[in-house]
């Protein structure tokens, strides 16, 4: 049996600090999440800053868990 899930990835999201604290934020995600529900993805992967601690709390009250995957970089030779 194989099932493929779709997934996209989402790096960077970043407000500019004039606009923190106005709702940008949680448009720009509600955007993102309707962007990939009418492309029929199952899964959105986000990548943070781990010490960024105020994003990470952030992104934890609108729903997003940790996971235990490793972001790994490799730049172009």
């Amino acid at each position: 049996m194989e099932f493929f899930i779709h997934a996209a990835i989402l790096e960077d999201l970043v407000v500019h600090k004039d606009f923190r604290g106005q709702g940008m934020g949680t448009r720009l995600l509600s955007e993102i999440h309707a962007w990939c529900a009418a492309r029929h993805l199952t899964r959105i992967q986000l990548l943070a800053d781990k010490d960024n601690l105020s994003t990470l709390g952030f992104y934890s009250r609108k729903g997003w868990q940790t996971t235990r995957l490793v972001a790994l970089r490799k730049t172009a030779p």
